[in-house]
Parts: C-alpha cells; sequence; structure tokens
C-alpha cells in the first residue's frame, strides 16, 4: 500500500504541495532551492521493479541524482526556458514508485516501468490545474536508498497570472 510522505520542509504557502508519494523507507532527499532557478532536465532510469535513479538539472548547472547507480533503461525529458508545469502526477505499485506523468504548457511526458503492468498502478495527484494555476518547477523531495522510495515535486505557487505583466518580471 503506498502512501504519502509529508515534507514539513516544503511549505504550502510557497508551493503547490508538500506530498512525495510511495513509501517513506531510505533517506529524505530534497532538491529545492532558488526560483530563479527552474528545474532543466529529468532523467529516469528504469529498472524492472521500480524507478531505480533519477537525475534532475537546474538552470544555474546544478544536479543531484537520487538512488542507485545509474542503470536500466533511460528515459530524459527537457523544460525550456518559461515552461510551466499544470499537471504533475505520479503511480506507485504497493511501496514502488512506478512511473510519472507531467503535463506543462508545452508538453505531455508520461513513463511507467513497464508498461504492459500501467493499469495496476496507482495514481496520485500531486498538482492538477483545478486546484492550482501552473507553475514553475523548482525541485525535487522525497525519500530514496537503493532506489527512488517516493517523489514529490516542490511546484511555485503562483500568486500572479502565469503570464506576469512587464512591470513585475525579475521580481521575487
Amino acid at each position: 500500500m503506498s502512501m504519502q510522505v509529508i515534507k514539513k520542509d516544503i511549505s504550502p504557502d510557497t508551493f503547490t504541495c508538500n506530498l512525495a508519494f510511495g513509501s517513506n523507507a531510505g533517506c529524505d532527499y530534497g532538491f529545492v532551492g532558488w526560483f530563479d532557478c527552474p528545474v532543466t532536465k529529468i532523467i529516469l532510469y528504469l529498472g524492472k521493479a521500480s524507478i531505480g535513479c533519477l537525475k534532475v538539472e537546474k538552470s544555474d548547472g546544478t544536479c543531484i541524482t537520487i538512488g542507485a547507480t545509474p542503470s536500466g533503461r533511460t528515459v530524459e525529458w527537457t523544460f525550456q526556458e518559461g515552461e510551466l508545469f499544470k499537471r504533475v502526477q505520479v503511480f506507485t505499485n504497493a511501496q514502488t514508485l512506478a512511473g510519472i506523468c507531467l503535463e506543462t504548457n508545452r508538453q505531455t511526458l508520461e513513463e511507467h516501468i513497464d508498461d504492459k503492468k500501467k493499469s495496476s498502478h496507482m495514481p496520485h495527484e500531486v498538482m492538477n490545474p483545478e486546484q492550482h494555476g501552473p507553475g514553475r518547477c523548482i525541485g525535487v523531495f522525497g525519500n530514496a536508498d537503493l532506489h527512488v522510495e517516493s517523489l514529490g515535486f516542490a511546484i511555485e505557487r503562483k500568486l500572479l497570472s502565469a503570464e506576469q505583466s512587464p512591470s513585475h518580471k525579475g521580481k521575487k
């Protein structure tokens, strides 16, 4: 049975959600930083039974590798400047992280460890457009050991409309 892992240091006043989905096994990780440095790339390393490893890169060049040594089938997702996350789902199979679906203002991306069994993967809505406006992904958080145990996305909570007026650009 999968669970929600509440990350108290991820403020729901700033981000759309402070829940990571999966199990609370392993050690905490967090790669959340400055608002002017959004996520630009996510690389998934898919094992036979779980997402074994996740590599996340940000616009300032920093990156983190979460989970075991990268191996298995690789999927790479790239995000452009101005790309806003609209919907985020993670999928679990028992307590295993089994898939991710991301929808932005420019693309929809979905990947599962086993497409033949994806109907058995339980979806968890991390962010949806009915509850939150679109926002930039500022980082990821959750738990990991030999594989990624749980995963959450730090999506900035929009205080203004998705298209900021010129007088507000660049202000934090």
